[in-house]
């Protein structure tokens, strides 16, 4: 039996979080009169990097729980 997807669904869900972030602090920052900064960016990549280590973080759970006798 193949183990469930964790790392798939995490990847996606943090995909679709980090576009949702980069779209809020771009209108934010346009809001205020900042233009465009590479804020948004930033911001979206920390996103995007919490959730790849939240998926090898799975990866290696299911790794470490698999029988591989």
């Amino acid at each position: 039996m193949s183990p469930p997807p964790f790392e798939k669904l995490v990847l996606g869900f943090g995909t679709a979080i980090a576009a949702v972030t980069y779209l809020y602090w771009t209108y934010v920052g346009v809001s205020a009169g900042e233009g465009w900064t590479s804020e948004p960016a930033a911001r979206a990549f920390v996103v995007l990097g919490a959730s790849t280590v939240l998926a090898l973080v799975f990866r290696l759970a299911v790794f470490v729980n698999t029988d591989r006798s």
